[in-house]
């Protein structure tokens, strides 16, 4: 019998898991098949993610929220993303319906990849001149909460 495991994520202390975490229930996941990451989605190491595919066996699912919970990387998501479909276990998002059971969805989900990767990019370049702009003008600026978990603290 096939099952579906649920990866949610925050990369915030601001960030609420509730709305992923009722998603998942509301599609009638088992609370020990939900695993719950407070990580950057730019972080390819995230023990949490690697739990939950551990779990997953062919015909399985692994669901999430949005697509950019999973990451951010054009790269990573597509190498994840191909070793599932090369064991034989289907993706899935709960927000936009995305579904990798069929050609389309696939296809789908390689462009929606290639536009997180668009916007992270975006992201670093307009943070990379907002630094630049305040170092050179005097400016000090301050973390944005970011979880650091690689030292066990918050940014």
């Amino acid at each position: 019998m096939s099952k579906t495991v649920f990866y949610a994520r925050v990369s915030t202390r601001d960030q609420n898991l509730a709305l992923q975490v009722d998603a998942a229930k509301e599609l009638g996941i088992k609370t020990e098949n939900i695993f719950i990451e407070k990580a950057s989605g730019t972080r390819h190491d995230r023990p949490e993610l690697a739990k939950a595919i551990a779990t997953l066996e062919p015909s399985d699912t692994l669901a999430c929220y949005k697509l950019d919970r999973i990451g951010r990387s054009l790269a990573h998501l597509s190498k994840l993303l191909d070793d599932l479909n090369a064991r034989g276990i289907k993706f899935k998002t709960v927000s936009d319906g995305l579904d990798t059971s069929g050609s389309t969805g696939r296809l789908v989900l390689h462009m929606l990849a290639a536009v997180e990767q668009f916007e992270r990019d975006l992201i670093v370049e307009r943070t990379r001149a907002g630094l630049a702009a305040a170092k050179k003008s005097g400016k000090k600026f301050r973390s944005t909460g970011e979880m650091d978990t690689r030292h066990g603290r918050e940014g």
